[in-house]
């Protein structure tokens, strides 16, 4: 597979093969949803999405919301619009961390945009984000974080492999999690993909479980790729959304593969400017 180049829409183009939780599942939709609506009930629904995720795009259309979206490479904005166009919506070209928006918004939304952007970023991104919105408006950010001292073995993760041998299609919802920790670097305070593949594919060479799976995990991009994440420890991460916003609570998707007790669990932060 070719370069998975993260700046020039690799992962755009093999986007379609991830599922929840990499993407907002369902039930999480439905709890946006509900907070988008009730901040309209309050005088106000003007939406500024951080990327192009579809299916907040599909929610804002649902919602006959005309939202702003910004990326920092169109090409991510043309390839994740070919299967739900471009209608209802104005796309601006930019770094998240260069935005120049002053108090336009009511809500702003983030799937993974605080895993995207590393630790040394998150203030300058949170505080731009901030200035974005109006006051009273909500930044509602969906994010994997890890808990203090958490960790996962190697075997951790390749007894899951094992579980799902068979289930190709539960890589991402059943595994990732594990991936992520296992190989997380400490010292550069990110997992990078390239790492998790070389590691898998070593194991593929004396466990069958995991070579069975390799195809499928090669096919969502983690063989020569430059992409990393991010994970925030959950209270050093709260303590620095506590600079900028109000935290109003945490919303939590109600699917299995959402399990709190999972490594890394999915959140969705409600932040409040005050």
């Amino acid at each position: 597979m070719k370069e998975t180049n993260w700046r020039e829409g690799g992962l755009a183009r093999i986007w379609q093969y991830y599922t929840p939780p990499a993407r907002p599942s369902p039930s999480e939709l439905g709890l946006i949803g509900r907070q988008i609506e009730k901040k309209r009930a309050e005088g106000g629904c003007e939406v500024l999405i951080l990327g192009v995720t579809e299916e907040y795009r599909l929610l804002c259309r649902g919602l006959g919301i005309v939202p702003t979206l910004v990326d920092f490479n169109a090409a991510n904005y043309d390839i994740l619009s070919e299967k739900i166009g471009k209608r209802d919506e104005k796309f601006v070209l930019s770094d998240w961390r260069e935005m120049q928006f002053r108090e336009e918004f009511d809500v702003v939304l983030g799937d993974n945009a605080l895993n995207v952007i590393m630790g040394k970023d998150h203030e300058k991104l949170l505080g731009r984000i901030r200035d974005s919105l109006k006051k009273g408006g909500l930044f509602l950010p969906r994010l994997y974080t890890r808990k203090p001292g958490e960790k996962v073995s190697e075997e951790e993760v390749l007894g899951v492999l094992r579980r799902i041998r068979n289930q190709p299609e539960r890589v991402i919802m059943d595994a990732s999690g594990a991936f992520m920790m296992a190989y997380y670097d400490f010292g550069k305070d990110a997992v990078f993909y390239r790492d998790i593949w070389d590691a898998l594919a070593k194991a593929a060479e004396k466990d069958d479980a995991v070579a069975a799976l390799l195809g499928e995990i090669e096919k969502l991009g983690y063989k020569n790729s430059e992409f990393c994440l991010y994970l925030p420890e959950e209270g050093r991460f709260e303590e620095t959304v506590g600079r900028f916003f109000s935290k109003e609570g945490v919303m939590h998707g109600s699917e299995d593969y959402l399990d709190r007790s999972r490594p890394v669990p999915a959140r969705i932060y409600v932040l409040r400017k005050q």
